[in-house]
């Protein structure tokens, strides 16, 4: 609603290219939610556990495909939508939405490591090393082929002065994802910042 009150020219165009991935997205909060409230007065928690689960993973893989479908583009002809109904639907836009999955599954791992103690804990940091390389893995694929594919975003990142100003930015992913993997080591004790 709010996309549609603040830019009404992209909402007319965004929303007829990404309708089916919008909607997904909106199925799986839905279900999700659902799910959530049910485990609460459910006898049998371990199905309302799983359904919340699928939610959580239809919801983010729909928002990544939503984003890599506005990164490849949507074709436009006199100010209206002008593509066909699967357009969104791209190699880019299905690892764009698989790694927001696994950025999410490391996003929810960290946060269990910090607010949790005990096995609890040693499973999230069990869980979030193997997923901050996969993270970084999808990281590295996104940031080579947009480049190489869409000519628009190459010219943007490599002409001057851009360069100057983004070609700091793999060795601060890489630095941060050093300082995160040893953090994952680390007991919430030894931290004096948490």
């Amino acid at each position: 609603g709010g996309l549609w009150v603040a830019f009404p020219t992209a909402y007319a165009v965004i929303m007829p290219a990404m309708y089916l991935p919008v909607i997904v997205m909106l199925l799986g909060l839905i279900f999700r939610g659902v799910a959530f409230e049910f485990r609460l007065v459910s006898e049998s928690k371990r199905w309302w556990n799983r359904a919340f689960n699928i939610g959580s993973i239809v919801a983010a893989f729909s928002q990544g495909v939503i984003l890599g479908g506005l990164i490849h583009g949507i074709s436009v002809k006199n100010g209206q939508f002008a593509g066909g109904h699967l357009d969104w639907l791209t190699p880019f836009s299905v690892v764009c939405g698989l790694s927001l999955v696994f950025g999410y599954a490391l996003l929810g791992a960290t946060w269990l490591i910090m607010k949790t103690e005990g096995e609890v804990a040693e499973r999230a940091r069990a869980q979030a090393k193997p997923l901050l390389f996969i993270v970084l893995f999808f990281m590295a694929v996104v940031s080579i082929y947009t480049p190489l594919v869409f000519e628009r975003i190459a010219q943007r990142w490599f002409s001057l002065p851009n360069f100057y100003f983004l070609w700091p930015v793999p060795l601060l992913t890489a630095l941060l994802a050093l300082l995160l993997w040893r953090w994952i080591d680390r007991r919430r004790d030894a931290l004096p910042f948490l």
